[in-house]
């Protein structure tokens, strides 16, 4: 988490969309470090990235990823994601995260993926 870390500014925003249980702004490095724990106890450890490209410019980074996680009683998680993150001074002060999880309807239940990987 040290590494992770020195990429953060003291005061970086991870905004996460949706209703769920890690859905909302976390501000700062330890409310960062506290979603991405959370994530990990909600998977019961399970929750993996795999990263299929990086895109970098001066102001902006993205990573293309998906990430896989079981839950217990429910259907095991999978989403393709854009990570999208505002870089000044070689630190990521704000990450936007896009994924087909926001594109599920609410009535339904049913997914719509706009991203597709392989």
């Amino acid at each position: 988490m040290e590494t992770v870390a020195d990429l953060l500014s003291d005061d970086v925003v991870f905004h996460v969309p949706g209703t769920g249980a890690n859905a909302g702004d976390h501000r700062g490095r330890e409310e960062v470090f506290a979603f991405i724990e959370q994530a990990a106890r909600l998977t019961g450890g399970t929750l993996r990235f795999r990263l299929h490209d990086v895109l970098v410019g001066d102001k902006y980074a993205a990573a293309v990823a998906t990430y896989r996680a079981t839950r217990p009683n429910r259907a095991p998680l999978e989403n393709n994601l854009v990570q999208l993150m505002r870089v000044e001074d070689g630190r990521v002060v704000e990450r936007n995260n896009h994924d087909n999880a926001a594109n599920k309807p609410a009535r339904t239940g049913h997914r719509r993926s706009l991203l597709t990987y392989q």
